[in-house]
């Protein structure tokens, strides 16, 4: 038996399933629901959950998904979809409706290219779909704001005394949830949310852009000499034979969603908001952390947007290492001060991580570290000769080439000093930019 018709029987029938079906399956678990959030909005969440875990590198499940023109006009609605719930359970009802959006666009993505007659075969994925989602869901929640507001729900928990937590010996125990252990886990939804479009958006960043083929000066496309040939004949048998490639052809099917990264420096700054680590980003160097669940969501967001900026940034210098770059591509690294802030933000982020990297449970702050120096090495290949040379952050990247054993890492380091050593009024800084 497939999974996808019946996953997908949930989506389609979101405002249809009667309230008692959803609640003697638990997943309303006592809400008072919003007038615009629908009983069916937990399971459809779980199913678009399951479907986008499915569409992952599953060849099956992708053709059986992506060849049903039902399914893809069903995830397009869903996408679509506006809330406009009453006041009460407002927060709930637009959480809930935006994770389940952004599922959506995590499946379309994964099923790219989708064939004619679908209605989805003449969308451009990711910039009519992912893109217009994805890129206001990373402002979804301040990190440093969540974080703050963590640490004072996880403050109060710790004030309940003991007794209120008993519970009655041989029953079963209750699902009632306190205030602050129901905001704790509105914040740490939100988080996920904010993860989970990073983890697409990441794909969106990862290829290069694609060059453009260009035809010679001066040279005609045969193609426009037969047909006009045909016409200046009238020959009219090769008139109908144009007229049904074209009717057979149909719409075009949309291709890989990234065929240029000139939508890439946009995402920049809403990146560079979610790198910076808060409080309660990682476990105390010595002993756990408060909340383990808020601590997990903060730090692979730091993770994943710096995946993100790691593979702009390589998209961005790919052309700039170019012989003949692309205008556009000349332009962004002309502009030094924007190269100067993102340079001293990933330097930011990284001061703030710290350097004890060696405890238990610490291993995201060295995964942040091996990430931030390739960002560093994109940044400084895109503004290379433009960025000055710092000692300190010289003698940073000697220590870290020198006490890293990835072989990666190390030429991430070389390469970011290479760049680095370019300016060229920064001579005697030059010389030292050569680890031993």
């Amino acid at each position: 038996m497939s999974l996808v018709p019946f996953l997908m029987s949930f989506l389609a029938s979101r405002e249809k399933l009667p309230i008692s079906t959803v609640t003697s399956a638990g997943a309303t678990n006592n809400l008072i629901l919003p007038a615009a959030l629908t009983p069916f909005d937990p399971l459809c969440s779980c199913a678009a959950q399951c479907l986008y875990v499915l569409t992952d590198d599953n060849p099956f499940a992708i053709d059986e998904l992506r060849t049903n023109a039902a399914y893809t006009a069903c995830l397009l609605s869903l996408i679509d979809t506006n809330p406009q719930p009453n006041e009460k359970g407002k927060d709930i009802a637009d959480d809930r409706v935006t994770t389940l959006r952004v599922l959506c666009c995590g499946i379309m993505r994964n099923i790219y290219p989708i064939p004619p007659p679908s209605i989805a075969a003449t969308v451009d994925v990711d910039r009519e779909l992912v893109l217009p989602v994805l890129t206001p869901a990373l402002s979804l929640v301040s990190l440093q704001e969540a974080s703050q507001r963590a640490q004072e729900l996880v403050a109060q928990e710790e004030t309940v005394p003991a007794f209120e937590k008993l519970s009655v010996q041989h029953t079963p125990k209750s699902d009632h949830k306190s205030a602050a252990e129901a905001d704790l886990e509105r914040i740490e939804n939100k988080l996920r949310t904010v993860r989970l479009a990073l983890e697409i958006l990441t794909g969106v960043c990862a290829t290069l852009p694609d060059p453009e083929p260009q035809l010679p000066h001066g040279d005609a496309d045969p193609s426009h000499d037969v047909q006009d040939h045909d016409m200046e004949d009238g020959d009219e048998d090769g008139s109908d034979d144009d007229e049904m490639d074209l009717n057979e052809q149909g719409p075009p099917v949309n291709g890989t969603p990234n065929s240029s990264s000139s939508f890439l420096p946009p995402l920049v700054a809403p990146l560079l908001e979610l790198i910076l680590p808060t409080p309660f980003s990682f476990p105390p160097i010595t002993g756990q952390s408060q909340h383990p669940p808020t601590t997990s969501a903060l730090s692979s967001i730091h993770i994943c947007a710096l995946e993100c900026l790691n593979n702009i940034f390589l998209s961005l210098a790919a052309p700039a290492r170019s012989q003949h770059p692309s205008p556009s591509a000349a332009a962004i690294g002309t502009d030094v001060d924007s190269g100067l802030k993102v340079w001293n933000e990933l330097w930011k982020m990284l001061s703030a991580v710290g350097t004890e990297l060696g405890g238990p449970g610490q291993e995201p702050r060295r995964e942040l570290w091996q990430l931030g120096v390739g960002v560093l090495w994109g940044v400084a290949e895109v503004w290379k000769g433009s960025l000055t040379p710092n000692d300190e952050q010289i003698q940073v990247l000697i220590q870290f080439y020198n006490s890293s054993e990835d072989d990666v890492v190390k030429v991430k380091c070389l390469g970011t000093l290479e760049c680095l050593a370019q300016h060229p009024h920064s001579i005697e800084a030059n010389r030292v930019c050569t680890p031993d």
